[in-house]
């Protein structure tokens, strides 16, 4: 009976061992596993259309975030596999998609700040070219205005004689035409006066209409961004006894794409939160270093200095 016990139960461990072999490899590899000597494996999860990136350009940039650390430590840290240990996902949710909007208001908001600033160019000019004409036009009506009383005054001095000599006659009628002249030159200037102030008023008014633009793009800007953390729940390392994954939601631009899975990838590789704002590893990504740090690479030497026991409890 005990025989027939012992046999039992091999087969029942052997049976459990087959059922199960690619549960217990998971267990294994995520409770025992040393990323200093073994690269962590990982394939690609879920990869979100909304992102616009393709699985290559995906791939692409993890294979970036991957080569900070192993140039860092000089060894080959992670590898891709079909069949990973660790998959890497894509999720687009609503941090992402404030993210665009903010995007989209930030280039509504340079566009607009440009067609400002042309447009205030403009509206200097003709501010400076109306100051211009102005006291050109004060200047030649004043001198209009003395002439026709010069004119006027001798005009009625000759009225009063019986007769004008020729000569005389010629000269007032010259001035008279060069009176005419000015006068129409005057008129001339008016209207020109008239058009840029008509400019001037349509573009003050395309400038209000543009600043008005430019400071609600900056208030709905504002409103979104103090909405968002900085905090690195742009990506988050999930482990368990069945599973690793990597998931991230959010990134700016192609740089903060590559720092919030350099980090989640020092998560993986077994490393906290840095204290420096220019580590990979600091808790907010703030940073502008695209650089593992020698806080960063320390810390994955301590981690690769500890024993698998050491790391398994946290010692």
């Amino acid at each position: 009976m005990a025989k027939f016990f012992s046999i039992f139960s091999i087969c029942l461990f052997v049976f459990f061992c087959i059922y199960f072999k690619d549960d217990l490899k998971t267990f294994y590899d995520n409770t025992f596993f040393d990323p200093c000597s073994t690269p962590i494996t990982y394939t690609i999860g879920r990869l979100d259309n909304n992102f616009g990136l393709s699985k290559e350009e995906f791939l692409g940039t993890i294979k970036e975030a991957e080569g900070l650390w192993e140039k860092a430590a000089g060894k080959n840290l992670f590898e891709y596999s079909k069949n990973g240990s660790m998959s890497i996902n894509l999720i687009y949710d609503e941090r992402q998609e404030g993210t665009d909007i903010l995007n989209k208001i930030d280039s509504s908001y340079k566009t607009g700040k440009s067609k400002y600033n042309a447009a205030k160019d403009a509206y200097d000019q003709y501010t400076d070219d109306y100051a211009i004409l102005i006291q050109q036009r004060e200047s030649l009506v004043v001198n209009y205005k003395q002439r026709v009383a010069a004119y006027e005054k001798e005009v009625g001095k000759w009225n009063k004689k019986s007769s004008v000599p020729a000569s005389v006659y010629n000269q007032l009628n010259t001035e008279k035409e060069s009176l005419n002249n000015l006068a129409q030159q005057i008129r001339g200037i008016e209207s020109e006066v008239n058009e840029l102030v008509n400019a001037i008023n349509q573009t003050g008014q395309y400038l209000n209409s543009l600043a008005n633009k430019i400071n609600s793009d900056a208030e709905t800007y504002n409103e979104i961004n103090h909405s968002f953390d900085e905090e690195f729940e742009q990506g988050v390392y999930v482990s368990s006894l069945k599973f690793k994954e990597i998931n991230i939601y959010q990134f700016d631009n192609h740089q903060k794409f590559v720092r919030v899975l350099a980090h989640e990838m020092g998560h993986a590789l077994g490393i906290g939160h840095l204290t420096d704002q220019e580590d990979i590893m600091y808790s907010l990504n703030i940073g502008a270093n695209s650089a593992i740090s020698k806080n960063d690479l320390n810390a994955l030497k301590t981690i690769c200095s500890k024993s698998i026991f050491d790391r398994l409890f946290n010692k």
